[in-house]
């Protein structure tokens, strides 16, 4: 009955250990699996420095959680059509400005 105690202890010690010494995002692990987030997307147009704009949907205005950020050199973020579904990617080594735009309304047609 001892044994079967330090063991158990042991175990419980070492799974804290490892989820407390990692980057592991527990929260992640008991959110739903339909891969679709609460957080509504923003209508924005982006302006590249050679002078084309893009009317897409964003995240977030800035770098997401799954965007990815290069040590001395540009970042990037992902693009959404309306429904959420990844449409490319946004190097902002090559965006002049983001402005946010209105929702688009059921009679917009403009994209």
């Amino acid at each position: 009955m001892a044994r079967n105690r330090v063991l158990l202890v042991s175990l419980l010690l070492a799974a804290i250990l490892l989820l407390s010494g990692c980057k592991l995002d527990t929260a992640r692990l008991f959110k739903s699996a339909s891969g679709k987030d609460e957080q509504p997307l923003i209508r924005a147009e982006v302006v590249f420095t050679d002078g084309k704009t893009l009317v897409t949907y964003l995240k977030t205005m800035g770098i997401e959680d799954g965007g990815k950020v290069y040590v001395g050199g540009s970042s990037s973020t992902n693009m959404y059509d309306p429904k959420g579904n990844i449409t490319g990617v946004i190097n902002y080594q090559h965006v002049l400005y983001i402005k946010v735009l209105p929702a688009k309304t059921a009679g917009d047609t403009t994209e």
